[in-house]
């Protein structure tokens, strides 16, 4: 029932001019996140995204590249 009284409340709140919902570019947890060192180290080493995404048995590389994108990760290893 927490759905359905959240459902209720939602409307009037909007209406009245409240934010809903989480601040945009809030950076939530990640699958990533436990990975990261061995992340950076392999982005250090050359190594391409997609393949670091092989390398550690993601599915999907375009999830890591926004990953890295977003937290400025790559930036940050070119600069180092």
């Amino acid at each position: 029932m927490a759905a359905k009284g959240t459902y209720l409340h939602t409307p009037p709140k909007k209406a009245s001019g409240t934010k809903l919902g989480k601040p945009v570019g809030t950076i939530q947890k990640s699958k990533f996140d436990k990975d990261l060192e061995k992340i950076k180290e392999l982005l250090s080493y050359g190594l391409s995204v997609r393949k670091i995404a092989i390398f550690m048995g993601y599915s999907n590389y375009l999830s890591l590249n926004k990953y890295l994108n977003k937290r400025k990760i790559k930036e940050e290893i070119k600069a180092a």
